[in-house]
């Protein structure tokens, strides 16, 4: 036996069978490896990154607010910032997720003549302006389109969130003015913890953006985004109306969202920015 292997190593010897084999198998591995390696090299990154949020209540007109004169939603910006979780499922597709910190403010003004709040005998009208923050606790779950370019890397996200209600806070203030335009009266409500906003939040959650590699794991990225909440956000009320008699005639108690509408939902987007580190 060792007498046939001799004369075969003798025989690839001559002929430079052995190296040749031994080198191109060499090669083969070392790129087989580093292929395998690079395939499965960097799946996972962490994204922390900070932002400026724009929210705003849509449908955010009460019901019960048909004798206003006017009424008007702006639009208020607000802090943002948390950290996404990206898993490459290939060199296109990801899984995303993380967590979000977002604080979620509007404000409201209307004019006119809202019958919870003044009789129809007086001859005055008010103005009541509502400012309200809400605070969450949001998680997305979403799939990332990616396109990369040298260092260059574009990307589109989409999916849903939920969101767990941290914090809410309403200051509302009337003033009730005469036909003349002279003050009458002028009262401010504040409710901290009022218990009347929903406790969860769900909606549709899109972005996309751009990131720049600084180095093999360090990239800097811009990642503005865009939400739509399906839930409404009173968590007591429908904007239910009851009426109570009275000695005479009788009265009608409103149950709308602090003079919002019980059914509003929200609208943001929001611009932010941070860096991506790989991290497997």
């Amino acid at each position: 036996m060792r007498c046939k292997l001799k004369i075969v190593n003798e025989m690839m010897t001559q002929f430079g069978i052995g190296r040749n084999i031994i080198c191109c198998f060499g090669v083969y591995l070392g790129l087989s490896t580093n292929v395998f390696c690079q395939d499965r090299q960097h799946r996972l990154s962490i994204q922390p990154s900070v932002g400026v949020l724009f929210s705003s209540l849509r449908d955010a007109k009460s019901p019960f607010g048909d004798n206003a004169s006017s009424f008007e939603s702006s639009t208020v910006s607000s802090e943002t910032y948390g950290a996404r979780i990206a898993y490459r499922l290939s060199k296109r597709f990801s899984l995303v997720s993380g967590y979000d910190f977002v604080s979620m403010k509007s404000n409201s003004v209307y004019t006119g003549f809202l019958d919870f709040l003044l009789a129809s005998n007086f001859d005055a009208y008010t103005r009541a302006e509502i400012d309200l923050t809400n605070s969450y606790h949001q998680i997305p779950i979403q799939v990332r389109i990616q396109m990369e370019r040298n260092r260059l890397s574009f990307f589109l996200d989409a999916g849903l969130y939920g969101a767990i209600l941290k914090s809410e806070y309403l200051t509302r203030n009337i003033k009730t003015f005469l036909a003349d335009g002279t003050l009458a009266s002028e009262g401010m409500t504040i409710k901290r913890d009022h218990g009347r906003t929903n406790e969860k939040d769900w909606g549709v959650a899109l972005g996309g953006g751009i990131s720049y590699q600084l180095t093999e794991r360090l990239s800097i990225l811009f990642n503005p985004r865009v939400s739509w909440s399906l839930e409404k956000i009173d968590g007591v009320y429908t904007n239910d109306s009851v009426i109570y008699p009275r000695t005479v005639g009788f009265f009608r108690v409103v149950n709308d969202y602090f003079s919002l509408n019980s059914n509003a939902k929200y609208f943001t987007i929001s611009l932010n920015g941070g860096i991506s580190y790989k991290l497997l």
